[in-house]
């Protein structure tokens, strides 16, 4: 309570006078003794006790007159934090949702978002006092905002530059945030404003028990915060209600996703109405770095889907990196968004080298190991030069054969990929270097063979020797003989039906074939107990051996495959299904470091780096333009980079700031779930959230300022004592009179 004439208390010192009085004029009897006195002295002294009763109450009655009095002039306001905590300006923490539902339009033309920055604005602007603000983005995952020069900085240039396109909010976890910050904050009185659409999934049972939970976990936390819940514009106005949703883009998809420059591109949309009334001319774009590369009109029926196929060039799909994002999207405006749009990620990429070593000469001449895996690494060309055939098309891989004497000279870092094919002559000086590419981000594809074993150095040859890193495996000490021989009656095959692995991934469809057909007679058996954990198996024979594996080597890898790449060993390069092997896990490997991490928008995104170096500064630049500084750090062996911020839907290039050439990238992308139209809370449950919290729903930023004004500033209750100081004059005349009645 606090008084805004302090100074008139003193009048309360006025009760001092009907006290003076009272002890001054207090009645002096005299007796006297008469004959029959002694029959009434019992009345008497009945009389006596309760006359003594009601003067006390009528001096108190007196007493208080001036006190309340006294207190009416003061003009006293009545608050829940001052009397207690001093007049400490207070903090307001806001928690935002800005998941993708909030991107929903109101029939004002406003989305969702916009109200929510408005009535922040509208907040601030309203409530001077307030020097602490702290903003919280609730979507996915909670993102506490760096506090700006001023709250008008926040705001203009955090707030209105933002889309609200995050996963689904997480109220528990931001609620921990503001918790957080209101203790650092203490004892500082603080609002916690929370402004969101409040859907169903997110905000009912068990959240409301879980953030009961939570408060219960600060009980020191004084003064306790007040929680206020807020609707983005005013949720009990008609013209404040969503619009409806019309028009959903369902699909978008690019294939190839990666290509060549200069290769055409099959475009897929799939567009859906989903309104009773046919639309037409519907115009949906394609746009790259925010211009539209090509624009077309359809019609869509009433309830109905229309699947759009098109080509578009990859030279259009360009940027300053080799990683764009794609976006689809409608002009046409609805209530709903999230799902007018679809982005995809496309790679444009030149033809990759692929260093071929091959030290191999094979009795016949078209069996040798780099005649097959100069068709299966370049198709075209191969049969361009040795079959005549035109070079129209062009391959993804560029193989370039590297005999023994090109080796020492090479610059290896030159090649996105070396295959080795059962190379007598790899040295363990060369497999050191080859060692050393793949740890800085390189990539090795072994083949393994007759000429290879022998070399004897490579591989864990007694108990005190260690395997060279590019050798998987510990060969099997049980085996007297380290190469299977079997007949071709009694030949191996692969005998899985469903591959994990990302490289094989395509032979899970029938229709790219089976790697069943081929017939494995030769191979190494390496020891399975000798696999390092983080290593994984592509693919098995039907007795358990291995028949390739991939294991990671610094920020490389190395898929070693246990047999040769030619028919001596086995029929594989014989079947149809070689080139796509050897295509698909050469993919693998080269686009292992390249290919990006997708990311749901609104998530932390933890990308590792090709740099074994930690501390080091890196630039991290967002699709709209926007760079941020990020310090990588250390982890099993690898650089990694942690950025917090993942808001916008778009390429993220991680840059080095010496060489911004060198880069690394990841994907953000719209969470599946925002796809869907939420159901929201009614006011009705919603203020059974508030109330299990001990917060207030509040319908519009006016209810925040009064109800701050009450708590802050304090409601004045001088009328309150009047009424008691009348009160109080009647039961004086009351008093008064009942005991001139009992007075002897």
């Amino acid at each position: 309570m606090t008084f805004v004439h302090l100074m008139m208390l003193f009048g309360g010192l006025a009760f001092a006078v009907p006290l003076l009085l009272h002890l001054l004029h207090r009645r002096k009897h005299q007796l006297i003794d008469w004959g029959a006195m002694h029959l009434l002295e019992s009345i008497i002294q009945d009389n006596r006790r309760r006359w003594r009763v009601q003067e006390w109450l009528l001096l108190l009655v007196r007493c208080l007159i001036p006190i309340l009095l006294a207190l009416c002039l003061a003009r006293p306001m009545l608050t829940s934090w001052s009397s207690f905590y001093g007049q400490a300006d207070p903090a307001i923490v806001f928690i935002l949702d800005d998941s993708a539902s909030m991107s929903r339009e109101l029939s004002d033309g406003r989305t969702y978002w916009q109200a929510t920055v408005d009535a922040c604005q509208e907040i601030i602007d309203g409530y001077d006092v307030a020097t602490n603000v702290q903003i919280i983005l609730s979507g996915r995952q909670p993102l506490v905002l760096p506090q700006g020069d001023s709250i008008e900085s926040q705001l203009s240039t955090i707030l209105s530059s933002r889309e609200s396109v995050a996963g689904p909010t997480s109220p528990v976890d931001a609620m921990k945030e503001a918790l957080e910050i209101v203790s650092r904050w203490s004892p500082t009185p603080a609002f916690v404003v929370v402004i969101s659409d409040f859907q169903n999934e997110q905000w009912k049972d068990p959240t409301s028990t879980a953030m009961q939970n939570l408060l219960q976990s600060y009980p020191d936390l004084l003064p306790r915060p007040q929680w206020l819940f807020l609707r983005p514009g005013d949720s009990r106005s008609q013209e404040s209600t969503p619009t409806p949703n019309i028009i959903a883009l369902e699909q978008f998809q690019l294939n190839p996703a990666t290509a060549l420059v200069g290769d055409s591109v099959a475009a897929t949309m799939v567009v859906r109405n989903l309104a009773a009334q046919p639309l037409d001319n519907v115009e949906m774009r394609v746009v790259v770095n925010g211009e539209a590369i090509d624009v077309r009109s359809l019609p869509l029926p009433a309830n109905n889907q229309v699947e759009l196929n098109f080509q578009l060039p990859s030279g259009k799909l360009t940027s300053d990196y080799r990683s764009v994002a794609v976006t689809a999207e409608t002009r046409y405006q609805d209530g709903w968004a999230a799902d007018n749009s679809r982005s995809v990620v496309f790679e444009c990429v030149p033809s990759t080298r692929v260093a071929v070593l091959s030290s191999s000469e094979a009795k016949v001449p078209n069996q040798q190991e780099k005649n097959f895996l100069s068709y299966a690494i370049s198709p075209f060309a191969f049969a361009a030069k040795e079959q005549g055939v035109s070079d129209s098309f062009r391959d993804r891989f560029n193989a370039l054969l590297m005999l023994p004497q090109d080796w020492p000279q090479a610059d290896w870092e030159l090649f996105d990929c070396v295959v080795i094919a059962d190379c007598g002559d790899l040295t363990v000086p060369l497999a050191d270097k080859l060692k050393d590419y793949v740890v800085k981000g390189g990539a090795v594809l072994s083949f393994c063979g007759p000429k290879l074993l022998q070399n004897a150095q490579l591989f864990k040859s007694n108990r005190n020797s260690q395997r060279h890193e590019l050798i998987p495996m510990d060969l099997r000490k049980e085996a007297a003989n380290p190469i299977q021989n079997l007949s071709d009656a009694s030949a191996m095959r692969i005998s899985q039906l469903r591959f994990e692995h990302a490289s094989l991934s395509i032979f899970n469809d029938a229709k790219s074939g089976t790697l069943a057909l081929a017939e494995f007679r030769q191979w190494i058996p390496f020891d399975k107990a000798t696999f390092p954990k983080n290593g994984s198996i592509l693919a098995q024979f039907s007795n358990g051996d291995v028949f390739a594996c991939e294991v990671p080597l610094g920020n490389g890898s190395v898929i070693t495959v246990s047999t040769t790449a030619t028919t001596e060993w086995n029929s594989f390069p014989l079947q149809p299904t070689y080139l796509p092997f050897v295509q698909e896990t050469l993919k693998y490997l080269v686009d292992r470091s390249s290919t990006l991490l997708e990311v749901d928008s609104g998530n932390v995104a933890l990308v590792p780096l090709p740099v074994l170096n930690d501390d080091v500064t890196l630039e991290v630049k967002g699709p709209n333009g926007e760079s941020h500084a990020f310090t990588t750090e250390k982890k099993d062996d690898r650089s990694w980079i942690r950025v917090p911020e993942t808001r916008e839907v778009g390429v993220y290039h991680i840059l080095t700031i010496d060489s911004p050439k060198q880069y690394v990238a990841f994907f953000v992308s719209l969470q599946s779930d925002a796809e869907r139209i939420p159901g929201l809370l009614t006011d009705l449950e919603l203020q059974e959230i508030a109330n299990s919290i001990q917060g207030r729903l509040i319908g519009q930023v006016s209810e925040f300022h009064a109800f701050a004004k009450d708590q802050m500033q304090g409601s004045e209750i001088w009328f309150y004592f009047w009424c008691a100081i009348i009160v109080l004059l009647v039961m004086e005349r009351w008093i008064i009179g009942w005991i001139r009645r009992v007075v002897p």
